[in-house]
């Protein structure tokens, strides 16, 4: 099965392949992980990771890569296989405006 992203089938093998992500919800120590296919789009897998520290998200929300502190946003890549070709890492860090838990 070929998934469509911008239009155009995608027939890239690699990007129907599992990819397993893990999420910390700095806010409150939840953990979780979420596996999406390669070709999906970044949008859904943001909002996987959202659902796997049952967390619904909130403005002012920080969404950024361990280690990196890169932000990951929905429009910064269009699939999960871009994402992951320009330096993308499996462990994400959810957070509120203030930047993580506090004391």
């Amino acid at each position: 099965m070929n998934t469509t992203t911008n239009g155009k089938a995608d027939i890239d093998p690699d990007h129907g392949k599992d990819v397993t992500f893990t999420v910390h919800d700095e806010d409150d120590g939840a953990s979780g992980t979420f596996t999406v296919k390669r070709g999906s789009r970044l949008a859904d897998a943001i909002g996987a990771a959202y659902a796997a520290v049952k967390r619904t998200p909130a403005e002012g929300d920080q969404l950024k890569a361990d280690g990196t502190g890169t932000p990951i946003t929905a429009d910064a890549h269009d699939t999960v296989a871009a994402y992951l070709a320009h330096g993308g890492v499996l462990v994400w860090l959810i957070s509120g405006p203030t930047g993580g838990a506090t004391l």
